[in-house]
């Protein structure tokens, strides 16, 4: 596998595939000068991940973006070029068999994905989020820590809700909303 970004999610997707039994091979990101991120070499931006397309047309790709909007960019253009991404599901999260999650999910320890929700692409999902029942939720999302949500909702795209929030069930939450830690989202 390899990962697009060397920053802070980059580090604790490095802890996380430990238990899922996957090796970075390498990382790509466009704005450092390192050859090595935590020992796992960097080798180049986009170009050079267009390079190694050419000559490997099976890569296993995650984006490592924490930025929703730089994360969506990233994507969109690596989609483009026929590269696919890869979901990242630690084994100590919970997805029921009916949840359905499109591509380049996160999904970290503790996290809990209940019967028939459907999760689109490149969402980031940190540990003890509850994404109840019957829920829809859009493209590039970021749901901070112990997040809860309730069913029948639906979260567009581009969202962040903050640490510890409840959205209640019912609900649309519109693209690109944010919310602070500790926020009722009620509509």
């Amino acid at each position: 596998m390899y990962v697009y970004g060397t920053s802070t999610l980059s580090e604790m997707i490095i802890d996380m595939v430990k238990y899922i039994d996957v090796k970075i091979e390498g990382f790509f990101d466009d704005f450092t000068d390192q050859s090595s991120f935590h020992g796992i070499p960097v080798i180049g931006g986009m170009d050079s991940l267009l390079k190694l397309r050419e000559n490997l047309p099976e890569i296993k790709l995650f984006v490592a973006v924490g930025d929703n909007v730089n994360r969506e960019k990233l994507f969109s253009t690596i989609v483009d070029n026929d590269i696919s991404l890869s979901n990242i599901i630690h084994p100590g999260a919970y997805i029921e068999s009916t949840a359905v999650l499109g591509s380049g999910n996160l999904v970290m320890c503790g996290a809990y994905i209940g019967s028939r929700v459907v999760i689109g692409n490149g969402n980031l999902i940190f540990p003890g989020v509850c994404i109840t029942h019957h829920n829809h939720v859009g493209d590039f999302n970021f749901f901070s820590p112990n997040v809860s949500i309730g069913g029948y909702t639906r979260i567009h795209s581009r969202c962040k809700i903050g640490m510890n929030s409840v959205v209640r069930p019912h609900i649309e939450v519109a693209d690109n909303y944010t919310s602070e830690p500790l926020t009722i989202i009620s509509g």
